[in-house]
């Protein structure tokens, strides 16, 4: 996706503003008549760029930003799984987690909150483990689990993706 914004900065000696993928920014647009829009105001929310720091946070990054770009409709608001891209950019440049714990998370919430998780064909003990994963990916605490089982939650997870016919990169 790719745009340009006029007026960058009274500071800035370019023509344009440079934007990267892993920065959060709200954009206004001005009313046009036409189907370009045209940018009136930039204001940059967010800056994830620390993901780069790590390659397996900066793959996983690349990961959710593919994803979300082909799988998130326009004009559908999905604020659950905003909040949990929010979340894994900033635990991938902490560094902490497995990446396939973040990206386990975020995904179960994108197939929750677009209707295609279905928590009732679960047994209690699977539903109540969803659950605490979509905890995780709103900012709750991690489950103590070792790699390989990140590992196998992430493949199952992808599975059920798969079955959503999501867009997977």
């Amino acid at each position: 996706m790719s745009f340009f914004v006029r007026r960058p900065p009274s500071t800035s000696r370019r023509a344009y503003t440079h934007l990267d993928l892993f920065q959060l920014v709200q954009l206004n647009y001005r009313q046009s008549t036409s189907e370009l829009c045209y940018a009136s105001n930039l204001e940059l929310v967010a800056d994830y760029c620390g993901v780069a720091t790590n390659q397996d946070a900066f793959q996983a990054a690349c990961w959710i930003s593919q994803f979300t770009l082909a799988n998130l409709l326009p004009h559908i608001a999905m604020p659950q799984y905003f909040t949990a891209l929010r979340v894994a950019f900033i635990r991938l440049m902490g560094g902490r987690p497995c990446a396939h714990a973040v990206l386990t998370g975020l995904a179960l919430t994108y197939l929750h909150e677009a209707g295609w998780l279905n928590l009732t064909r679960l047994s209690v003990t699977e539903a109540a483990q969803c659950e605490l994963l979509l905890q995780m990916a709103r900012g709750g605490d991690f489950p103590g689990l070792p790699s390989e089982t990140w590992d196998a939650l992430w493949e199952w997870t992808r599975g059920e993706l798969a079955r959503a016919e999501c867009l997977e990169v």
